[in-house]
This record gives C-alpha cells, structure tokens and sequence, in this order.
C-alpha cells in the first residue's frame, strides 16, 4: 500500500504516471470504510489524496453553461446562487444526501465515480443534460454522462483517471422535483428515486426530462415518455399515459432493502406526484 497527497493536478500526473498497480482517489473518503470493509478496496494499491487539488473545486459560470468543480461538496452545492439559477433539481437532491456532517464532506464527483445506480446526484445530473470532463495525465474528454455509467458500481473510468468537472447546459427551467423513498426520512440510501426537470407554460409541456434513479443497473433516463408530454397540457389522464411509458424501462430488482415489485410500484407514484404539482 503507497499513499500520497497532492496539492495540484501537475504533481497528480507525475504520481499517476509512475504507478503501475491499481489507484483509488481519495477526497470525502465517506464511503471509503464501508468498501474496505466489504472487500472491494485492494490493499496492494496505491491511495492518492486528491482533496487539496484547487483545480477541481469550484462552481463557474459562462455563457451557455455552467461547470461544477468535481471536489465541491453538497453544501457547497446547496447554497450556490448560480447552481439555484440553473440547476435547482439538483439542490433539492443534495439536500437528500446523508447528514449535514456528510454533505460538508462529500463531493459530486465522488456520489458519480462511486456509479450506484442509488447515487441522489444523478438522477438529477441525468435530467439536466450533464456532460462529464475527465482528465487523465495530459488526457482529457468529455462524456454525456448516461455515457459515463456501464453497471452497478462500473464506469468507464480508466485507472488513474479522474472526474475533473462536471458540465450543466444552461437552459430555461420553471418547473423540477426530485424525491425519493427510502427506509427511513433521513440518512438513508434511496429505494427508488425520481427527477423531473422541464419548461410548462399555462400546463402545456413545453420541454421536460425524466429520471429515475435505484430501479435498475443505472439510473434510467425516460426518454419515451418525455416525447409523449411535449406539447401536451398536463391532465390525469396525460399523467397515467406517460406513467405507463416511463415504467417500461426500468428493471427494479429485489434485495435486502426492498422488493422488485414494490419499487416499480412506488416509482409510478413519485412520477405521479411530481408531475400533479404540474397541475
């Protein structure tokens, strides 16, 4: 086991460099006991602390988007007037994260390499168009990021590459929700979660992106059923048609948290309560 701590991103690129074995990034570090603990962390490996690294933290604004430094916290997340402006659906999901003690620690782009499809951040990143930067030594690309996820807990991450930033298009936004269930109203791990964030004028769909988050290997983005809402004035009836719609892509599974049956359940119910706010 090698540890190292970094303080910019030239001296990250000599360390990644120069290591041959597996590295695992170190920042929040608020899941990092429970995967040790679990066997999912290799011992003979090499730990880099990246939470110093000045490039990484930080929300800015430009023209036409938004980009999210992957170090900044949920807190930070949460009281950013320009994140409130562009992005709120993802506000009201960081505010789901953990205990106010979590969310000073733990940052975005750690919620997004961890790749659960329970993860609160993405449902919303999915719903807002989210583009991912990463950066490996003088490497770097950029990904959609329903792109980025490729099972549970899997991304396409190459060893020693890292999330640098996390871009948000900007465009005009009136209504979103995020909510969740899970076993209990704080500190919980989602059940099932959904995302909606979209443009109605006088309750006639304009533009609207759907997400659900724990019903599957990913969180899956709705894709028919926002096609079906364009242009259509929100009714019960509407509502009930694009349910049946968005339910026919996920693939809820029973485990020791929840049964299948009750999370596809459970998932209409959320898409129902956000879209009736619509009404």
């Amino acid at each position: 086991m090698r540890f190292f701590k970094v303080k910019n991103l030239g001296e990250l690129k000599k360390i990644v460099k120069r290591s041959k074995e597996k590295i695992y990034f170190l920042a929040g570090c608020t899941d990092f006991m429970v995967y040790y603990k679990d066997g999912m962390i290799e011992e003979d490996a090499t730990f880099i602390d990246i939470s110093e690294i000045k490039e990484l933290k930080g929300i800015k604004e430009y023209k036409d988007r938004i980009e999210i430094g992957s170090l900044t916290t949920f807190s930070e997340i949460i009281e950013d007037k320009i994140i409130k402006k562009y992005a709120p659906v993802l506000v009201e999901a960081s505010k789901t994260i953990g205990s106010k003690q979590i969310r000073n620690r733990a940052t975005i782009g750690g919620n997004i390499a961890n790749s659960s499809p329970a993860g609160d951040s993405i449902p919303a990143l999915y719903v807002l168009g989210s583009f991912l930067k990463l950066i490996k030594g003088e490497r770097r690309r950029k990904v959609k990021i329903e792109e980025f996820f490729i099972g549970v807990k899997k991304n396409i991450l190459e060893n020693g590459e890292i999330i640098e930033r996390i871009i948000i298009p900007k465009k005009k936004i009136n209504f979103y929700s995020f909510k969740k269930i899970g076993p209990r109203n704080a500190l919980s791990i989602s059940k099932v979660s959904c995302a909606i964030s979209g443009y109605i004028k006088d309750r006639v769909v304009k533009d609207i992106s759907i997400s659900f988050g724990a019903v599957g290997p990913t969180v899956i983005r709705c894709r028919e059923a926002e096609e079906f809402l364009i242009g259509k004035r929100v009714s019960p009836s509407i509502i009930s048609k694009a349910k049946e719609k968005a339910l026919k892509v996920i693939s809820p599974i029973t485990d020791f948290r929840s049964s299948g049956m009750y999370r596809f359940h459970t998932a209409g119910v959320l898409f129902e309560r956000i879209l009736k706010e619509a009404i």
